[in-house]
């Protein structure tokens, strides 16, 4: 059996605790060879189990998806969001 610390997670996915909370897809082609655009797959369970309302559900979602546009990009958190409260 594997720790939550020690599961490896496919190139793009960001996790806590062992759980993941959002995968950025990249583009390319499907097995059927029909171009995908990349995309962010957000879990909503996990991030809804992390949050104790809406508004912390909100900045959390926020994080996430920062965090992930970022990765996309190949640039820092702060350059997406511009280091915003």
């Amino acid at each position: 059996r594997t720790a939550p610390d020690e599961v490896s997670w496919a190139a793009g996915t960001l996790a806590d605790a062992g759980v993941p909370l959002a995968q950025l897809v990249p583009a390319g082609v499907d097995p059927d060879g029909i171009p995908s655009r990349a995309r962010i797959v957000v879990y909503r369970r996990p991030l809804e189990a992390r949050a104790k309302g809406g508004a912390e559900l909100a900045d959390l979602l926020h994080e996430v998806l920062v965090e992930q546009v970022a990765e996309y990009l190949n640039i820092e958190p702060d350059a997406v969001d511009g280091g915003a409260p």
